[in-house]
């Protein structure tokens, strides 16, 4: 295999993360990406996606509790 070149990829929200998984994915599949580093990359940005997934779950959470401040303080519950 020859050289790699470097990879750029977008991970500043959960789509993009996405998108670069199936870039890196893709590169590996055309044999432009050794198996170690594609092993790592995914490594890598399966926690990234995860951490993003449990962020947003946090982020539901607290719009559930501020729901719930106002349908107590309104008698509904």
């Amino acid at each position: 295999m020859a050289e790699e070149k470097p990879i750029r990829l977008s991970l500043n929200n959960i789509k993009n993360s996405r998108l670069s998984l199936a870039r890196v994915i893709r590169l590996f599949g055309k044999g432009q990406l050794s198996e170690p580093k594609m092993r790592a990359l995914v490594y890598g940005l399966s926690h990234l996606l995860k951490f993003f997934e449990l962020e947003k779950g946090l982020e539901i959470e607290k719009q559930i509790e501020k729901i719930n401040i106002i349908l107590e303080d309104k008698g509904i519950i």
